[in-house]
């Protein structure tokens, strides 16, 4: 069932005769009251003029009586007038307006409808590609994140977690591709930083007394002089 906010009341309904016979009876206003409130929940059912509180539990007049706020008695004998009258139908499926097309534009009511229908259908491919658009980017943002965190290669860590000072971690890859790039070995660019390692270490270097790496695999190339440890000249290093 589609929530309805309008039905049709014509400015003749007062003409009619079934209306002008409940005018004047004694309980007129209530029982028109009543009239009114069987079309406003039948537009609410919005089911072909039928009123019930879902396809398996049609209304009951005790039901009705709570929902319109009026005595079992009054609701009873309003129905039973609309019977009488030809305007509402009891079924085992619940009450039914007849000529329910005179108060609702029944095919206005099926183009909105399909309209709601391909409206919803626009929304959930929507909904679809957000999703679709929100997974991909989630999974974009990973890929971005992993590429990140892995942009040094194993033989630049390597070298990495050997050298005695690891500060300006990317100045210094940056330094070390400029040097394979000249066709330096890694093997001469991992004895300079294990014997400079090493020379730190035995003399106990504070962290301010020991090259930047990106110093050492600079372009003055200090790590040349600490690629052979025999060449070494411990007693007076390259200066910073």
């Amino acid at each position: 069932m589609t929530d309805v906010k309008w039905i049709k009341l014509t400015t003749s309904m007062f003409d009619e005769e079934t209306i002008r016979l409940i005018e004047a009876m004694p309980d007129r206003d209530t029982i028109l009251n009543t009239w009114i409130k069987l079309l406003v929940q039948a537009g609410k059912t919005n089911a072909n003029g039928f009123i019930f509180l879902n396809d398996k539990i049609p209304y009951t007049d005790e039901m009705l009586s709570t929902i319109f706020n009026r005595p079992l008695n009054t609701i009873r004998l309003a129905l039973g007038i609309f019977k009488q009258f030809e305007m509402i139908e009891m079924t085992k499926n619940g009450i039914a307006i007849k000529n329910w097309e005179k108060h609702q534009n029944v095919e206005g009511m099926v183009r909105l409808k399909l309209q709601w229908k391909e409206a919803s259908k626009k929304y959930r491919e929507k909904q679809k590609e957000l999703n679709h658009m929100t997974s991909y980017d989630s999974h974009t943002t990973d890929l971005d994140k992993n590429k990140i965190k892995n942009i040094y290669t194993m033989q630049f860590e390597k070298i990495w977690n050997t050298y005695p000072r690891r500060i300006e971690k990317k100045n210094a890859y940056k330094c070390f591709n400029a040097r394979l790039k000249e066709k330096v070995s890694i093997d001469d660019l991992q004895k300079a930083v294990n014997n400079y390692a090493a020379y730190c270490l035995a003399e106990n270097k504070e962290d301010k007394f020991i090259k930047y790496p990106a110093t050492f695999f600079g372009v003055n190339k200090p790590y040349e002089d600490w690629i052979d440890r025999k060449k070494i000249k411990i007693e007076r290093p390259r200066q910073f």
